[in-house]
């Protein structure tokens, strides 16, 4: 492990010592989008049309409906506790956690920046985004809510907003919506079906280990999955500026061409 940190650090060294002039202003660049990225959210949720409103309490509803089977998935999960479970579901000690997902992302940012290879900084860059912008709604909405996690054994419709306490900060998952904000940016970089398949997977994954382990209901996960998909395909379709044509929940455009988070069809 030692040696490694060297070399990792002299590759990082060498790095810079190659193209010293680029690096300052690509970082001033990035930090730019970073910030622009955040406006442009923001500012599309809180100026959003009829249309977005209306999908997202469509989404709302949905999410309602799921929790119907909250306690029966809690339920299934404790009951099937296993040392092979414990061992799977260990993910979400490490991809979803705020300082390994950040570390991660950050190291990735950094090799790219340094090094002189644009497409690993942009998607350090982007993960960072999805990531960042996602975690500081997930924050705001925990404590709006208030919800009771499972393991209070106070049932999942039990909430007590701004107690600022982490007992009641189940709604929605933070590991659930940063893990597919990062996937979904992360997907998208390659056009390969087990590439894709692998982030997806390891977010798939990590939401089931929240279940797992009694910190969430089923219902916060859904929940979380959906809005960090949702932030994940905003960032990627800001930085590509293209839409797929096929029915997705991503963020479209209005009438007014301002990009807007919901569901959106796109119909051939």
């Amino acid at each position: 492990m030692r040696k490694f940190k060297i070399v990792f650090f002299l590759f990082l060294l060498g790095s810079v010592l190659q193209s010293p002039a680029q690096v300052w202003p690509n970082f001033k660049t990035d930090t730019k989008d970073f910030l622009l990225t955040g406006r442009n959210f923001y500012g599309s949720v809180l100026s959003g049309d009829k249309q977005t409103y209306s999908n997202a309490a469509l989404i709302g509803v949905g999410v309602v409906g799921v929790s119907l089977l909250d306690k029966t998935v809690r339920s299934f999960a404790l009951e099937h506790q296993s040392t092979f479970g414990n061992s799977l579901f260990s993910i979400d000690h490490y991809y979803g956690d705020k300082w390994y997902t950040a570390g991660g992302i950050a190291v990735l940012y950094l090799g790219g920046l340094l090094s002189g290879h644009d497409g690993i900084r942009e998607t350090g860059l982007l993960s960072g985004e999805a990531w960042f912008y996602t975690g500081l709604t997930a924050v705001f909405i925990k404590e709006l809510f208030g919800r009771s996690r499972p393991y209070q054994n106070a049932g999942p419709y039990d909430f007590h907003p701004f107690r600022f306490k982490e007992p009641n900060r189940s709604f929605f998952s933070g590991h659930a919506s940063t893990v597919f904000a990062v996937s979904t940016v992360m997907a998208s970089r390659i056009d390969n079906i087990f590439w894709k398949s692998a982030w997806y997977a390891a977010a798939l994954l990590t939401s089931g280990a929240r279940m797992y382990h009694d910190q969430h209901w089923l219902s916060d996960v859904t929940a979380g999955a959906v809005f960090g998909y949702a932030v994940g395909r905003f960032v990627v379709n800001r930085a590509q500026n293209q839409t797929s044509k096929k029915i997705q929940l991503s963020p479209g455009n209005s009438a007014s061409g301002q990009q807007m988070i919901g569901i959106t069809f796109f119909l051939d």
